[in-house]
């Protein structure tokens, strides 16, 4: 049994034979005494490194869904020249699936010069966005920001089915660094004979922060939340906002003071994604923060720094200097190239 004098820090429970073991939240593992994400730290990925490199990602690689992957934060899938009319294949396109998590962020659409409308689905049918094409652009760069997650398959379609481009194409599946392309999509399924309506897929890495589940309430700190710095240049996307539900607003300041971008939040939120588009700076440190003092949520927290792909979480930001025993009110950071 535990000895009775024995008292554990936080972030460690009791073995049950008188010994404290770190705790790590669900998600993490326990590297080497720091709680650890192995799908994305490259330092560890795939499994906690055994010291001699073996889950090490060499420089220019990050480590992406637990495989280290060429460090480079968007990759585009070409594909062939596509010089054939379509006629009667309407909800045609592309199949293809995400190696990591990432935004789909531009394609050329080839087609013949009428409306169109553009549809991204998952694999359950979902739709992820829409795009109204003009008439009259018959080679189209279609720029978007559409999410994507490691591992779903999605297609990527045009709605009318005499109005594309095609060609023979068997050399499928295309993989890229972001992507890879099973096949044609048409008639309801796929196609590993030819290529449909879209060429130079560009693909950007999302990389997220989730941190620990926020359960205490906080009182008396204004202008608190989170420090961290970009490893690469990328936008602040996304981010839940844990709070008790009071009207407030959200600050991402530089290092210097200045201010990146601001958010209202309205009250009877206590849980909110916000949806942003902050620009991030590689090497750049940043301090997200909201300015109600007894509005946010915490937790004791000390495995810092948290290191993802994109960013570095070094502490929590409070009373003016860094506190690394806490987590506050920011979680499930989403950073995208």
């Amino acid at each position: 049994s535990a000895n009775p004098g024995t008292t554990c820090l936080a972030g460690e429970i009791c073995d049950g034979a008188g010994t404290c073991t770190l705790s790590c939240q669900q998600g993490l593992v326990d590297c080497w005494g720091v709680c650890t994400n192995t799908d994305n730290d490259p330092n560890n990925c795939g499994a906690c490194d055994d010291g001699m490199g073996s889950n090490t990602c060499p420089p220019d690689f990050a480590c992406v869904s637990g495989t280290c992957l060429p460090f480079e934060f968007c990759g585009t899938v070409v594909g062939p020249a596509l010089t054939e009319t379509i006629g009667g294949w309407p909800d045609s396109g592309l199949q293809f699936t995400a190696i990591g998590d990432g935004e789909l962020k531009s394609f050329i659409f080839n087609n013949q010069g009428m409306a169109d409308t553009i549809s991204l689905l998952d694999s359950l049918g979902n739709v992820i966005g829409t795009y109204a094409v003009p008439a009259g652009s018959p080679v189209l760069l279609v720029a978007v920001s559409w999410n994507l997650t490691a591992g779903e398959t999605y297609r990527l379609l045009n709605a009318n089915g005499n109005n594309g481009r095609w060609v023979d194409y068997t050399a499928f599946p295309v993989v890229g660094n972001m992507i890879r392309v099973n096949g044609t999509w048409g008639m309801g399924t796929l196609e590993p004979l030819y290529w449909f309506n879209f060429t130079e897929l560009e693909v950007c890495l999302c990389d997220t922060v989730v941190g620990p589940a926020l359960t205490e309430t906080i009182a008396g700190w204004p202008d608190s939340g989170l420090e961290f710095t970009a490893i690469g240049d990328g936008v602040l996307e996304s981010f839940i906002f844990n709070n008790q539900g009071m009207a407030d607003t959200i600050s991402l300041l530089d290092s210097l003071g200045n201010v990146i971008g601001t958010y209202a939040v309205p009250a009877g939120s206590p849980v909110l994604l916000v949806a942003v588009s902050w620009n991030l700076t590689a090497g750049e440190t940043y301090r997200l923060l909201n300015a109600n003092g007894n509005n946010g949520r915490w937790v004791d927290y000390t495995a810092f720094p948290v290191v993802g792909n994109m960013i570095r979480v070094n502490g929590t930001w409070g009373m003016g200097t860094l506190e690394p025993l806490y987590w506050f009110n920011f979680t499930e950071l989403e950073v995208c190239q």
